[in-house]
């Protein structure tokens, strides 16, 4: 069974790193894509102030963020430093 774990981190205009939100999944599908997106909206999330998105490129988030955001970034990477 694969397991995934989506997360949301922001960066603020001050360089602050605020987790938006987090969630667990049985595999990473467009569908938990999709409802982790539609999660963090309904929590308050705004995505049309948001400028940038950065990615691991996953293909279903990537197919899940081009509903919701104009911009982002895939970066294929294994490992990302905060």
């Amino acid at each position: 069974m694969i397991c995934a774990l989506l997360v949301a981190i922001g960066v603020t205009e001050t360089g602050q790193k605020p987790v938006f939100g987090f969630q667990a999944g049985d595999k990473e599908s467009s569908t938990t894509c999709r409802e982790f997106l539609k999660d963090l909206k309904g929590r308050g999330l705004d995505y049309s102030k948001m400028i940038l998105g950065v990615i691991d490129g996953l293909p279903s988030l990537e197919n899940s963020l081009e509903s919701c955001l104009t911009y982002f970034f895939v970066r294929r990477k294994s490992g990302f430093f905060l």
